[in-house]
């Protein structure tokens, strides 16, 4: 507000305000003046749902005047966009977000600029515009992410958590459940800082059971959605309670439960009577037409397709109408009528392109095929088929890429706690299997020298076991591929240098990298070009180190270096030395050229009574984990972390 002068804010203001008066009517009565409680307030169950939200949206609307405080008018003005967006208007509110984003600017707030335009975001998605409102609402999300210190410093954890929640909830839109593991694991953080964290946790529930039936744990899914409706229920909050019983029926349907299916939406139905909610009043009438056309009473499903969409048809959300327009063509379709069907499957197109998402894509094939069949074309009908059949083996492989992909991230931290616990057990086996075989060696070689007849046999044999003990030191030390340490030697030797350091009080540096989309290489390429670009990668980390600094193999593609006598900054140089190297080092394949890059993270071992080597590695793991999260290709330091999250050693 000091760069703002007095006149131009008011003049935004006053703008905002005719806004607002233009979409809610002129002859609104005027009401007391506003205070934050009040629009705090709508968070209460008491406005649970969107036609209620909707009303107190339009008390608060009539509560503004020209002198309200810009903050609190920004804040009514983002929540009064939500109720619109909810129950389907979004095409009235162009004016009203253009006003509110200039006003956020002008009065420099980086948290309601955020909110405003992931508002819009939202605006244009209800509108049909999903690709580039999902590029908004990242945008917009990032921004909200950064605003105080830290997302666990945020000034209003809330506002972040609804933020989060509402694009999660576009991603799912989309079908793209299995990028919203990170998002989910930082609402799992944020709720408990959040205003009414048992209300605003039924929103978790329900975007986690959305993830895991993508990924086919329909047991698990259920157990979330049942939780989230019981929350709903207890707290009287019947918004949440429609959008739960869709949810619910909506998988019944999946499974083939069309009688479960049927008895869960004609609950929604009835509640959204009660409630006047024209969106889940669509929702049910919807899932009844799906579940009497699975059962062949194609009749009953078109009438129910139809009212579905006469009450889509009165908001403003092309996905729905889309929707209902399909299923009204593929009932068409079913009762014998392919001219029908075809006018109805061209308009849902005209509201939502075919290649919005796997799931939709293979929806439309589905229906061109029961066209096809009531067409009575036997060539149509075949290639119909051809047609979904693909669609259909397309969206399993995607969906099983994506799986695996999401099960990895969401396991991830968990796994390489495990991991770090394993190569501590395999060390240990290692050294003990090391000391047995010395053991064996030793008395073996006792036996021998007390042996004075067979004293060349001896001899030969001292030999031969003095080779073993070489080969076997040499191939427990060395990775056989690189030429790099192998694990347990260069964890023994960090374990080493930490002892020393305590006596010495000097530092010792812990660097963990690994070779960015490495399986990439060997998918595209084969595993023998990804060998090459191993072994190459540690020829360009060893050409970069110094004489006494050494470097191991830990994993498939992932190396730790221990360097002596160097604090965390010197490391973190070294290693950003190593990434522009092997960055900037070709590698020809085929009469192609190829370049890899590395992710890394850098800690320090600090001598005290509580550090250990197993520390050291943990944390330039997490460093780690943080540089592959935040773009790939760096170099994260320990010290930048929040390490109050970071796992610590046992």
């Amino acid at each position: 507000m000091e760069t703002l002068s007095h006149g131009t804010c008011r003049a935004l203001r006053c703008a905002l305000y005719v806004v607002v008066c233009a979409i809610f009517g002129c002859l609104l009565p005027r009401a007391a003046a506003l205070s934050t409680s009040d629009v705090l307030r709508a968070e209460s169950p008491e406005f649970a749902t969107h036609r209620k939200q909707f009303e107190y949206a339009a008390k608060l609307a009539a509560s503004l005047s020209y002198d309200t405080d810009p903050k609190l008018i920004l804040d009514v003005v983002a929540f009064q966009a939500q109720a619109w967006v909810d129950i389907g208007q979004a095409d009235k509110l162009d004016a009203l977000l253009l006003a509110s984003t200039a006003l956020a600017e002008q009065i420099n707030d980086p948290m309601r600029l955020a909110t405003a335009r992931h508002v819009a975001s939202r605006a244009r998605y209800f509108q049909g515009e999903d690709r580039a409102a999902m590029a908004d609402s990242v945008s917009a999300l990032d921004a909200q992410r950064a605003v105080g210190e830290s997302e666990l410093q945020h000034p209003d954890p809330t506002r972040l958590y609804q933020q989060v929640m509402d694009h999660l909830s576009m991603l799912q839109g989309v079908g793209r459940d299995t990028d919203s593991v990170p998002l989910l694991r930082l609402a799992d953080k944020i709720l408990p800082r959040v205003r009414n964290p048992v209300r605003l946790s039924i929103a978790l529930d329900y975007a986690y059971a959305s993830l895991l039936e993508s990924l086919g744990d329909r047991d698990a899914s259920n157990a979330r959605l049942e939780k989230a409706l019981a929350t709903a229920t207890q707290l009287g909050d019947r918004g949440w309670q429609l959008e739960l019983f869709n949810a619910i029926s909506s998988t019944k349907l999946v499974v083939g439960d069309y009688e479960s299916a049927m008895d869960v939406a004609l609950k929604q139905l009835k509640l959204a009577q009660e409630d006047d909610n024209t969106l889940s009043l669509g929702h049910a009438t919807l899932t009844l037409s799906e579940s009497y056309t699975a059962r062949g009473d194609f009749a009953t499903g078109y009438s129910y397709a139809v009212r579905s969409r006469d009450f889509y048809d009165a908001l403003d959300d092309s996905f729905t109408k889309a929707d209902a327009r399909r299923e009204i063509a593929r009932t068409a379709a079913l009762l014998g009528r392919p001219g029908e069907a075809r006018i109805a499957l061209a308009e849902a197109l005209r509201l939502r392109p075919e290649n919005v998402s796997p799931q939709w894509s293979y929806h439309i094939a589905r229906v061109r095929t029961v066209i096809a069949i009531a067409s009575g074309d036997p060539t149509a009908t075949q290639n119909a088929k051809l047609v979904e059949e693909e669609r259909l083996a397309l969206m399993r492989r995607d969906a099983t890429t994506a799986q695996a992909r999401a099960l990895r991230d969401f396991h991830e931290v968990n796994e390489r706690n495990l991991q770090l616990q394993l190569m501590q057990r395999d060390v240990e086996a290692r050294e003990f299997a090391m000391k047995r075989d010395q053991t064996r060696i030793f008395w073996q070689l006792i036996a021998i020298a007390a042996t004075s007849l067979l004293l060349i046999v001896a001899a030969s044999a001292a030999v031969l076991l003095m080779r073993r003990s070489k080969s076997l030191k040499r191939a427990t030390e060395t990775d056989a591929l690189t030429g790099a340490q192998s694990r347990a030697a260069i964890l023994s030797y960090a374990q080493s240098l930490c002892t020393q350091a305590t006596a010495r009080q000097r530092s010792v540096a812990a660097c963990v990298l690994d070779i960015d989309q490495f399986k990439r290489f060997n998918d595209q390429h084969g595993h023998a070009t990804g060998d090459k670009i191993l072994t190459q990668c540690v020829d360009v980390m060893k050409r970069n180190l110094r004489a006494g600094d050494r470097v191991g193999r830990i994993g498939g593609d992932e190396f730790l270096i221990v360097m002596d006598d160097v604090d965390e900054s010197a490391a973190a140089a070294t290693t950003a030395r190593i990434l522009n190297a092997v960055r900037n080092v070709p590698f020809a394949v085929g009469g192609h050229t190829l370049h890899a890059s590395l992710s890394a993270g850098v800690a320090a071992f600090v001598p005290t009574a509580r550090d250990t080597a197993k520390q050291l590695v943990q944390h330039a793991d997490a460093a780690l984990l943080r540089a592959k999260q935040t773009g790939k290709g760096k170099v994260t330091s320990f010290t930048q972390l929040d390490v109050a999250l970071v796992p610590q050693a046992d």
